[in-house]
């Protein structure tokens, strides 16, 4: 690491699991550059938006610099509550004052997540024998078992996603024009949607699209056309990961995650690294953060990719974006607890 360079350590949690990843960036950069960098090279301003850094509690604004090695706090917000934060930031920006910071509870957005004992172990438990247990000094075998929660067999389908369409055009006119109705004939509406933009199918008639925007600039609403004089105006865009994450995906996921740890020679290679900064410096530190991280990300790089995420700490930050909505599941909460026993601190 640079003379320059600022080591930000930052910590994740997903009901009752808890990780951290190190981020190293140039001193006196913003937190919204230490956000963007986390989300390389993958990640919108939306997704920037969608998630905050907090320090004890409170949010730390967008366009503090950073200038000292810390700790912050990863707290997802949502699209839309995040975005209200980051146009609040600019706008303390721009008037030079610094908000007041108090911690409040009632600022966060993630639900309660429910006693994993609510919640009944079902099926047969997977068993691994590793060599010693995490931070013992004994040569013997024990056991570590896990039983995953049971799929909802009364969960309803999931809902079909709307199209989603890219603006390509008008990149050299300020986007393109929208319009009141169908016909091109109707009102022309004062301002462009601007190249780039994100918006929903509400309904498609030939060549002509009523959108809702989801993001970028221009109209909320309206009737534009898909091409003009057989150039493409918008491109249909797939839809992402986040998207496509359902419930039952989430608890596969966990499943995978729990099949990892299980293995011999992981849980070999962290009971080694227990044993090893317990005879040093203890397990509180950051160096012994830092390592248990890197072990982590040897199973999470591997079972990312198989859900749309890459296996980096972008795409944990993406998979943490993704598992929002299910942070009340009761199915969800066991699984935590399950791969709490798998990776004890």
């Amino acid at each position: 690491m640079g003379m320059k360079a600022v080591r930000v350590t930052v910590s994740f949690n997903i009901g009752q699991q808890q990780w951290s990843h190190v981020f190293d960036i140039e001193r006196g950069s913003t937190i919204r550059q230490l956000k963007e960098q986390m989300l390389n090279p993958k990640g919108t301003e939306e997704d920037v938006d969608s998630f905050e850094l907090q320090l004890l509690g409170c949010r730390v604004t967008d366009w503090e610099q950073i200038h000292l090695e810390q700790t912050l706090d990863f707290n997802y917000l949502g699209p839309e509550e995040g975005g209200r934060r980051a146009k609040q930031d600019m706008l303390e920006r721009e008037a030079s004052a610094a908000p007041a910071c108090t911690p409040d509870n009632d600022t966060q957005t993630t639900p309660r997540t429910p006693e994993a004992s609510e919640l009944p172990p079902v099926g047969k438990p997977a068993v691994v024998s590793v060599s010693a247990v995490q931070g013992g000094s004994g040569n013997g075998s024990v056991q570590l078992s896990y039983t995953a929660a049971a799929r909802p067999s009364a969960a309803l389908p999931a809902p079909a996603l709307a199209q989603r369409w890219e603006v390509v055009g008008g990149a050299d006119k300020g986007g393109i024009l929208v319009r009141e109705g169908r016909s091109i004939s109707s009102k022309m509406l004062p301002d462009r949607l601007s190249h780039g933009s994100l918006v929903e199918e509400l309904r498609k008639e030939n060549e002509r699209l009523h959108y809702r925007k989801l993001q970028g600039a221009g109209p909320e609403s309206g009737w534009v056309s898909l091409t003009m004089n057989g150039k493409e105006l918008l491109s249909h865009r797939p839809p992402s990961s986040e998207d496509l994450f359902t419930l039952d995906r989430a608890l596969a996921l966990q499943e995978d995650l729990m099949e990892g740890f299980a293995q011999p020679s992981f849980q070999a290679s962290l009971s080694a690294l227990h044993r090893e900064f317990e005879e040093q410096n203890g397990l509180d530190g950051l160096a012994f953060q830092q390592k248990r991280n890197e072990l982590l990300l040897t199973v999470q790089a591997t079972v990312l990719p198989n859900y749309g995420f890459e296996g980096t700490p972008a795409g944990l930050v993406r998979m943490m974006k993704a598992f929002s909505p299910y942070m009340a599941s009761k199915e969800v909460a066991w699984n935590n607890e399950q791969l709490n026993k798998l990776l004890p601190l």
